[in-house]
């Protein structure tokens, strides 16, 4: 839904937790040796990826409309949303979720 606003407070009791991190020492050929956990842990990334854009996709979406909104006072009134869309793009994996590697 184009123009929807976007909301970035999570639901009371929700938790956001990384896929966890397999070491490449720990890997067969490229396989986990628990296919169950290296499933669920390809999904919950491929889930990330997906909310990342779509999150990116979002604030470009407000920008864009801010831009319009305000005209030729942009620069000032839309600065804040410039700056996180900046952020947005620049992180790596544009800001998704990623598994900690010192656990």
């Amino acid at each position: 839904m184009p123009g929807a606003p976007y909301n970035d407070s999570y639901p009371v009791g929700v938790k956001l937790t990384p896929y966890p991190y397999v070491d490449e020492r720990l890997r067969d050929d490229n396989r986990h040796s628990d296919p169950v956990g290296f499933a669920l842990s390809r999904e919950q990334r491929g889930r990330e990826q997906i909310i990342a854009q779509e999150t990116v996709k979002i604030v470009r979406e407000q920008v864009a409309q801010c831009y319009q909104r305000e005209g030729v006072n942009h620069y000032q009134n839309c600065k804040h949303l410039t700056k996180q869309y900046y952020e947005l793009i620049t992180a790596p994996g544009f800001g998704m979720l990623q598994p900690n590697k010192d656990q």
